[in-house]
């Protein structure tokens, strides 16, 4: 199973998945078909194809692992926690947010009573249930889930983590959505402060919290400061992504639609 291990990091993932494939095979034959040690194999296989963005594959062996696990675990191990988390992602990306919204609820439940309330799993757990509660426009409800994440991030992490900038940058976007404009303002700035001292300079992730910022920007009728974030972003994309590249035209669109908004058409059409 190392030689799949392998060449998945090395994203030769093909490869890995010929690896795993046979592996499978090989542990079937000598081990049964419930095995404990299948539950892995199809994890890995799953991760695979959802990086291949085979999703209902992914799926399929995610569901595998899952049944296996419940059989020698019960409902409540945290062994089922990763693999309920990875079939919530997977319904994420497929926009099915009400299933991703159930999944990472059982995971969470999982991790409230494996680790406890304020342990960064369970965080991540709340994290991700706000993103589906999000996506279902339950902007309230999110906020709240953020809000814990970002608090037990905060406790465990400290201030200055990448963990602790994408929970502002999670909550600045729910604050926006609720048009709480100058809140949504302060936990990007926050993201901001933090990933200048962590990330690259021209890491996409700056890219995109200085879009945020623009945005916010505009809305709070700050249209200097609005100018400045939503250029760096377009700059910093620009050398992330390529001149090409849809977040690079967002940005480029924004602008020119704020200069159409102050009636200065000639920045607005070199923009657009």
């Amino acid at each position: 199973m190392l030689s799949g291990a392998i060449k998945t990091s090395l994203h030769k993932y093909d490869d890995g998945l010929e690896n795993y494939l046979r592996c499978l095979d090989i542990r079937r034959d000598i081990l049964g078909v419930e095995e404990e040690k299948l539950a892995g194999i199809f994890q890995n296989i799953g991760i695979i194809y959802y990086n291949k963005k085979e999703y209902d594959k992914a799926l399929a062996n995610y569901e595998e692992c899952l049944d296996i696990r419940k059989k020698h675990y019960g409902e409540n191990h945290m062994k089922l926690a990763n693999i309920y988390q990875n079939i919530g992602i997977v319904y994420h990306d497929q926009k099915k947010h009400k299933k991703s919204y159930e999944y990472h609820m059982r995971c969470l439940k999982i991790r409230r009573h494996s680790f406890s309330e304020d342990h960064p799993k369970t965080a991540s757990s709340m994290q991700n249930v706000g993103i589906s509660l999000e996506h279902l426009g339950k902007y309230d409800h999110a906020l709240q889930y953020y809000e814990k994440a970002l608090a037990i991030r905060k406790k465990f992490f400290g201030e200055f983590n990448p963990k602790v900038a994408t929970s502002y940058k999670n909550l600045g976007n729910c604050l926006q959505s609720l048009k709480r404009f100058k809140e949504a303002l302060e936990a990007f700035e926050r993201c901001l402060g933090i990933r200048i001292n962590t990330c690259a300079q021209h890491d996409q992730s700056l890219g995109s919290i200085h879009f945020s910022l623009g945005v916010v920007h505009e809305e709070l009728r700050n249209e200097d400061e609005a100018y400045k974030h939503l250029k760096k972003s377009v700059e910093i994309r620009e050398e992330a992504f390529g001149v090409n590249n849809y977040r690079v035209a967002n940005g480029y669109r924004r602008i020119g639609k704020m200069f159409t908004t102050l009636g200065n058409f000639k920045n607005a059409i070199q923009n657009f």
